[in-house]
């Protein structure tokens, strides 16, 4: 279930929130000076000539400040106590994951009673649910009871900390979202700019096209050959901007542009997160090793990955781990023993130069 706070910040409640700093143990001189920081503040709303009258706040926190959204952290600190099911929290955006059909029902209703004690709300209209696996039936859920009962949407997709998942596990809204965002941008810089050379592409390309092909790619990078082109064309069309390269093949230009192609970059990501993840950089809760089934028999290193055979689940066949394991156990080990993040980046760097990473995307 997807949860939407209706006004989130401007529903917080002053006199409720410093209970529950003062529950925090934030007390003293601190708690005064936060009471100081929300108290005798006033708003009106003015339409062309006309004002209204003034009005004491008394809820919400200052946005536009860096104390406000802290303190609504804080605020919706504990909603996640007491729920049986899983609760991801970033700032207003909420989900809660379940297994169980009547759990997550009841864990709508806990979530719906703690809103109420605490002067929040939830929007019915914008809170809805998603169904994942074949033999998922599909259940209805809903907020409230008696006649303030509200049958939550389903969604088939959505949109969640700028990637859309989608119930069925693929990824083609993700890519079609991630093309378009880089042709209106491939756009703008074509009537920006009348020509481009080497340098000025150099600078422009990375900064404002790039990063809309590889926004969080370790998350959706188990796309079609379809989607895989479409993307590749984006970068191929962005090269032959380059009026002096404009002869010369796609491989030719990424050459002298000192690029590779996409498709080798999403695999760099890949490896950068799976080294992350085995060495506790990022806490990230995803098997990635253990086990013998899959793992590659010519062994360079102790830091293998397991992949692990779902039968006709696409989601977990190409999984992080899953799309990476021959890669990343095919890596020697100097790479993936490095010291830091910066060293691993560097080290794989040098082996896509190299062109060995290039020949193993292809072969896996």
């Amino acid at each position: 279930m997807y949860t939407d706070f209706e006004k989130a910040l401007d529903k917080v409640s002053h006199k409720k929130l410093i209970i529950k700093l003062y529950g925090y143990g934030i007390r003293g001189k601190l708690l005064e000076w936060v009471k100081s920081f929300l108290k005798n503040r006033r708003k009106l709303v003015v339409m062309g000539d006309i004002e209204s009258d003034w009005r004491n706040i008394l809820s919400a926190v200052p946005q536009g400040s860096v104390l406000g959204p802290l303190l609504f952290v804080i605020y919706i600190n504990d909603l996640p106590d007491g729920l049986d099911s899983i609760f991801k929290m970033y700032a207003d955006d909420s989900k809660v994951i379940a297994e169980s059909g009547s759990k997550l029902q009841d864990d709508i209703l806990k979530i719906k009673e703690w809103c109420d004690k605490w002067s929040m709300c939830l929007n019915s209209s914008k809170c809805k649910v998603m169904h994942f696996g074949r033999g998922n039936p599909g259940k209805e859920y809903y907020i409230g009871t008696g006649s303030e009962r509200v049958v939550l949407e389903e969604t088939k997709a959505e949109k969640d900390l700028g990637v859309i998942i989608s119930s069925d596990g693929k990824n083609n809204r993700q890519a079609i979202k991630a093309v378009n965002k880089a042709n209106a941008e491939l756009g703008r810089l074509r009537k920006t700019f009348q020509f481009f050379n080497i340098k000025l592409f150099k600078i422009l390309y990375p900064t404002f096209i790039r990063p809309h092909l590889e926004f969080a790619s370790s998350v959706w990078n188990n796309f079609s050959k379809e989607n895989i082109k479409k993307i590749e064309n984006i970068q191929k069309r962005a090269t032959k901007m380059v009026i002096e390269l404009r002869a010369l093949s796609y491989e030719d230009r990424l050459k002298k542009l000192g690029l590779t192609t996409l498709e080798v970059r999403r695999k760099r990501c890949d490896l950068i997160q799976i080294y992350k993840i085995k060495n506790g950089i990022e806490e990230v809760d995803i098997d990635i090793g253990g086990g013998n089934q899959g793992v590659y028999q010519g062994r360079r290193h102790d830091q293998q990955i397991t992949r692990e055979v779902m039968g006709n689940v696409p989601m977990r066949n190409y999984s992080l781990p899953n799309r990476n394991a021959t890669t990343w156990n095919l890596l020697p080990s100097d790479i993936v023993g490095a010291d830091n993040v910066n060293i691993f980046k560097s080290r794989i760097d040098e082996h896509i130069r190299l062109d060995s990473l290039r020949r193993s995307v292809y072969r896996v």
